[in-house]
């Protein structure tokens, strides 16, 4: 039950952890990759002591912006696991999100 969806922020070898949303669907996933746009283009010409695009870095920030942007969320619609094998059963699947498109090297 549920529109049930998970997503994990790749940058090279590395990944966040999951972030599995209840409710959240395709427009979770829409949310995710709107905002890790947000994190590339808002990194150019800083010089940020701590990479915004550094994957958990960019999972807690994006957990962040869930709670304080006025999304209206139900107490048992986020949770984090390691893997998305941790986490129940996802009816619309595991999403990656790239942080490094467009980087070179």
């Amino acid at each position: 039950m549920g529109d049930k969806v998970s997503i994990s922020f790749r940058r090279g070898g590395n990944e966040s952890v999951v972030l599995f949303s209840q409710w959240g669907g395709a427009d979770f996933l829409r949310q995710a990759n709107t905002y890790a746009d947000h994190l590339r283009v808002a990194r150019i010409g800083t010089k940020a002591l701590l990479d915004p695009l550094e994957p958990n870095r960019a999972m807690v920030d994006f957990i962040q912006s869930l709670t304080t942007d006025n999304v209206s969320r139900g107490a048992s619609d986020l949770y984090l696991a390691a893997t998305p094998e941790d986490g129940t059963g996802v009816s619309d699947g595991h999403y990656v999100v790239r942080l490094d498109r467009g980087e070179k090297g």
